[in-house]
């Protein structure tokens, strides 16, 4: 039985957000949750996924931080992506929380925390750059985008690259046998279920 604060992830792992539990975080879990999580509350002109921004800001990153640049937003995969001004009103009580589960993702893959400046700078030119992309916005409230566009791609191509820059950059393999089916495949293992 699990409590209040318990998540079931998509590997079946019970995670305590009120005690996180390094062992228990899996980059399955993590790779799967960003490739279906969407950016900016899903209130882009296309969809655009957590797991997706985390590639950029990986390639953008300097050699030593790719892999903590592509896990900067993976407490998401526990905590759904919270839009800055909910954090904003939700004050110290979300941060001390997101922080709970960032740290314990930092130790399970040996990063530095609290993530770099680095990260959360090219974090914050990511955020300006989708907001011109993306939104269609103007985008001196955020500070200076990348020159280059953002171009989204669906879920499960992002789901893919995701698992190999992490495989590549960890050098931990992730079995692409639990990887989640396509909706066809799902919807036929369904109506032979029914048969």
């Amino acid at each position: 039985m699990t409590g209040l604060t318990t998540i079931q992830t998509f590997s079946g792992a019970a995670i305590d957000l009120e005690h996180v539990e390094r062992a228990l975080i899996d980059p399955l879990d993590i790779a799967v949750a960003l490739s279906r999580t969407a950016r900016w509350g899903g209130h882009t002109d296309v969809p655009y996924t957590v797991a997706q921004h985390s590639l950029y800001a990986s390639a953008l990153a300097p050699r030593n931080l790719e892999l903590t640049a592509l896990l900067h937003d993976a407490s998401e995969a526990y905590l759904g992506d919270c839009v800055r001004p909910l954090k904003a009103l939700l004050g110290s009580a979300w941060g001390e929380i997101e922080q709970r589960v960032e740290r314990a993702i930092a130790l399970r893959f040996g990063l530095v925390w609290p993530w770099p400046q680095v990260v959360h700078d090219i974090d914050e030119r990511l955020l300006a750059t989708e907001y011109r992309d993306l939104l269609g916005a103007r985008v001196d409230s955020f500070g200076r985008p990348f020159e280059f566009p953002i171009v989204p791609h669906k879920p499960r191509r992002v789901l893919r690259q995701f698992v190999a820059r992490f495989e590549f950059m960890a050098g931990e393999p992730i079995d692409r046998g639990r990887l989640p089916r396509s909706r066809k495949a799902w919807l036929r293992g369904r109506q032979r279920g029914a048969a």
